[in-house]
């Protein structure tokens, strides 16, 4: 993934020193929703456990919060899906 909040700010902020008059709150709208969907399906995936994460990164959930709230915003509900009891 490689990407934070501090990334995607970045970029908006050279969208809109090199186009005054685009509408960059259509491409953080789509971003932060392509992200949603990316952080809740690996989370999913992992079912809810910190495990399988690349070095550096944080949980699915944790990541898409901290992105969400980067932009002043509550993040969509990530853990649905939590890690099952160990079976015996």
């Amino acid at each position: 993934m490689g990407r934070t909040a501090a990334t995607l700010v970045a970029a908006q902020q050279r969208i809109i020193t090199a186009v005054p008059d685009a509408h960059v709150e259509y491409f953080v709208g789509d971003a932060l929703d392509t992200y949603a969907d990316y952080l809740i399906g690996a989370n999913r995936y992992r079912h809810g456990r910190d495990v399988l994460l690349p070095a550096g990164h944080l949980p699915p959930c944790e990541e898409l919060r901290e992105l969400w709230t980067g932009y002043g915003q509550t993040a969509p509900a990530c853990e649905t899906v939590t890690a099952a009891p160990a079976s015996k």
